[in-house]
């Protein structure tokens, strides 16, 4: 994707937001209450979704930064609604006891185990 006018940090190709500093995560997103032609202008009162890791995050856009800064600067931008900060939670918790119920090797496996994993895989 082409970033378009970085340095208004307002500007949106095609579904990915290019800047607005939700690109810092590394994840795509898209404007959910504007229709996405080109190229759009995200305004005050949008609701921005994101694709964060597998969960999927919304914020409303409370103001538009006049320059590119510092992350604590551009959060206070935006706000993640109750609705999505709620169901973030309840699935990290979801993920967080999922790993705890998977069994794991107190160690890792030596060259020897490792031999016998290979075996084992390939039927011998």
């Amino acid at each position: 994707m082409e970033v378009q006018d970085v340095a208004s940090g307002v500007k949106a190709v095609g579904t990915h937001l290019v800047d607005f500093r939700l690109d810092i995560v590394g994840c795509e997103a898209d404007v959910v209450e504007a229709d996405l032609v080109q190229v759009t202008d995200v305004r005050i009162g949008d609701r921005i979704s994101l694709n964060l890791q597998g969960i999927v995050a919304e914020f409303d856009v409370l103001g538009l930064p006049e320059r590119r800064g510092p992350a604590t600067e551009a959060q206070s931008h935006y706000a993640e609604t109750p609705e999505s900060a709620e169901r973030r939670a309840r699935v990290k918790d979801q993920q967080r006891l999922a790993n705890l119920s998977r069994p794991r090797p107190d160690t890792r496996p030596d060259k020897r185990d490792r031999r016998r994993i290979v075996k084992f895989q390939r039927g011998e």
